[in-house]
């Protein structure tokens, strides 16, 4: 089997705060020798995670670069970690940080000057996924083959994600539903409850 190890960075910059994850990544390629290469992850195992720090922001609400590169070079150096040996990256900016005058401009200087990382700017649907992955919420309810809510409350944002069978699921909400939660011996359940009826 043809496989290959990386050494990857994650950087969350969220609207009221910040963290950096080094993981070891294996990839095994699944193509056909004759074909184009296609890898597929195998295994993931975080190396090193930073605190969880307050995101800088100025008085008029916009990145501070500056202190921002130099937050996330201090947790290369905690973690024994040259930018050079970095292997892949991602910097994903999320809630209001998103919507700030300068995050593009801040996340892409900073893209560049640590590897050219991938950058996405996540909006609530794909930022509440997120959040119901790296919370577990996925992997119990692909486990359990059962329905798991998970809230993601941010310092300027709240968003849900709901998984039925590992499968992220829509939500109807509205005004004139509400949600209602309920933990049990056994587990929780969750149900709507639609108040014009």
């Amino acid at each position: 089997m043809n496989t290959r190890q990386l050494l990857s960075v994650g950087i969350d910059i969220g609207t009221t705060t910040t963290q950096v994850i080094f993981s070891r990544l294996e990839l095994v390629n699944r193509a056909a020798v004759s074909q184009v290469p296609r890898y597929e992850f195998i295994k993931r195992e975080i190396s090193w995670q930073s605190p969880v720090f307050f995101t800088p922001v100025d008085k008029q609400g916009g990145l501070k670069e500056a202190e921002l590169k130099t937050l996330i070079l201090e947790q290369y150096h905690a973690a024994g970690i040259e930018p050079e040996s970095v292997d892949s990256g991602a910097i994903i900016i999320t809630g209001e940080s998103a919507k700030t005058r300068n995050a593009r401009p801040a996340v892409m200087a900073l893209s560049q000057s640590l590897g050219d990382f991938v950058v996405a700017s996540a909006g609530p649907h794909l930022e509440s996924v997120i959040a119901g992955h790296g919370a577990g919420a996925q992997t119990l309810s692909e486990q359990r083959l059962c329905r798991v809510l998970n809230i993601d409350i941010g310092g300027g944002t709240a968003n849900y994600a709901l998984f039925d069978a590992g499968k992220s699921a829509a939500l109807p909400a509205s005004t004139s539903v509400v949600a209602c939660w309920k933990p049990t011996a056994t587990g929780a359940w969750f149900t709507l409850i639609n108040r014009g009826r």
